[in-house]
């Protein structure tokens, strides 16, 4: 298709490092829990984005060597 109209693209496109990615499993079943669990890195104020399989993935932190992650699940029963 054509356009009578040049296409402008923003330049160039942001583009996000997954840093790590937590992910809380049920003792009993195993399986995954998605849903009623939070996550904070200590000392960051970075907030997680959740993605489509439930894993709360933090992106673009400050380089370090270990990060301390409190996990809170007590909406999730």
């Amino acid at each position: 298709m054509t356009h009578s109209f040049p296409i402008a693209f923003e330049a160039p496109p942001k583009i996000d490092a997954v840093t790590l990615a937590v992910v809380a499993f049920d003792v009993l079943s195993g399986r995954p829990v998605t849903r009623g669990v939070e996550a904070r890195v200590t000392g960051l104020s970075a907030r997680p984005i959740r993605n489509g399989s439930g894993l709360l993935v933090f992106v673009n932190l400050p380089a370090q060597a270990t990060y301390e992650v409190q996990v809170t699940a007590s909406l999730a029963g």
